[in-house]
């Protein structure tokens, strides 16, 4: 997937087979593209710490649903407008007519000064975080301006399909969305990719006490997290509380007389640490 992704003005050879009839041809300027759905745990669950730097999750763009999003009733659906239809028809026979499945020969649109400027100015926004020598931050923000180029040209040609000019609207649209995605892309890696079985259950467990607007008792996390031992549950603790990604305070519950043990997420540290970016 990474190489086809990044031969997109070359030509991408298949493996050689011993039998020249099952050679498959070449692809001229493959243009990749896939479309997946899932979770947002099972899809975290299937990257490693090492798709984090090796450029995998940088070519991603992530956009989040909402599950509490109530269901939508079949009557409130609207149709889709006809000039939607129209341009997608447009595009249909554009590709029916004119683009050679063989040997594309693509159409260079306009990029105005204005958007230019906008590009040369999130290339400089790249060039800044790369100075912070943070791998993982430098994987994700490498393909930001070619991504932001991608998204404008996908918004130009949506407002003029026959004559599509990346302008400045275009641009300041792609740019702000880039930035948006990438820092949440770090946010979420941070939260959810771990390096190790012991840093995955770490994780697990501060995502839970954030879940619980921020702090929970000990019972608590005794009882969700049945399936570590003891011990684990200490370890876990014990480190969260050395590293300062939370803090222990005593509380007193309602309907108890006696305090209870709460712990804290460290919100000030935590966001320092873990790259929580507004």
């Amino acid at each position: 997937m990474m190489i086809l992704y990044t031969s997109a003005n070359d030509e991408y050879d298949p493996n050689l087979r011993a039998d020249p009839k099952n050679t498959k041809p070449a692809i001229e300027q493959p243009n990749f593209i896939l479309y997946g759905t899932s979770t947002k745990e099972k899809m975290f669950e299937g990257l490693s710490a090492g798709n984090l730097e090796d450029g995998l999750l940088g070519r991603l763009l992530i956009f989040e649903g909402n599950d509490d999003w109530e269901d939508i009733e079949q009557e409130d659906v609207q149709p889709v407008t006809q000039s939607i239809v129209d341009k997608a028809h447009w595009w249909f026979c554009q590709r029916a007519n004119r683009i050679n499945p063989v040997t594309p020969a693509p159409k260079t649109v306009e990029v105005t000064n204005e958007a230019k400027a906008l590009f040369r100015q999130l290339a400089g926004t790249k060039k800044q975080i790369r100075k912070a020598k943070n791998a993982i931050k430098d994987a994700l923000w490498g393909r930001v301006v070619e991504q932001a180029r991608q998204l404008a040209l996908t918004y130009a040609a949506s407002a003029n399909h026959e004559n599509p000019i990346v302008d400045k609207h275009a641009a300041q649209w792609a740019c702000d969305l880039i930035v948006f995605l990438t820092k949440r892309k770090y946010y979420l890696a941070n939260r959810h990719i771990a390096g190790s079985e012991f840093d995955k259950n770490q994780k697990e467990v501060l995502r839970f006490i954030e879940e619980q607007k921020g702090k929970c008792t000990k019972n608590m996390l005794c009882r969700h997290f049945r399936k570590f031992k003891q011990w684990e549950r200490n370890e876990i603790l014990d480190n969260l509380l050395e590293t300062e990604a939370i803090c222990i305070t005593d509380e007193k519950q309602e309907g108890m007389r006696q305090k209870n043990t709460v712990y804290v997420i460290n919100k000030k540290t935590l966001h320092k640490k873990k790259g929580h970016e507004k």
